[in-house]
């Protein structure tokens, strides 16, 4: 895998989801996380891509009304990248 292409998931997910083809935003960012969020990718990805792409997972898991699903990646979030302002969008989500 490529590191520049694990860029492009994130901008198609959120066309998706903006187009309401919610499902494919799902599988987009499901394949961003299997792809992307890995040891050998994470030298090249930054925290703020990684939080954002969970942030609009548990959007899209909202939009497909996965309460469960959404919370799951709202927490993942929160609690992996703590530290990171960003990460308090997620942690808005879980209240």
């Amino acid at each position: 895998m490529q590191p520049n292409l694990c860029g492009a998931y994130l901008p198609l997910a959120k066309n998706l989801r903006y187009l309401k083809k919610n499902s494919e935003a799902e599988q987009t960012l499901n394949d961003f996380v299997k792809n992307c969020d890995t040891e050998e990718m994470q030298k090249f990805i930054s925290v703020p891509m990684l939080v954002a792409a969970y942030y609009e997972l548990g959007l899209v898991k909202i939009d497909l009304k996965n309460v469960r699903g959404a919370r799951q990646s709202f927490k993942l979030c929160v609690d992996r990248f703590s530290e990171v302002d960003d990460a308090k969008k997620c942690a808005s989500m879980l209240n």
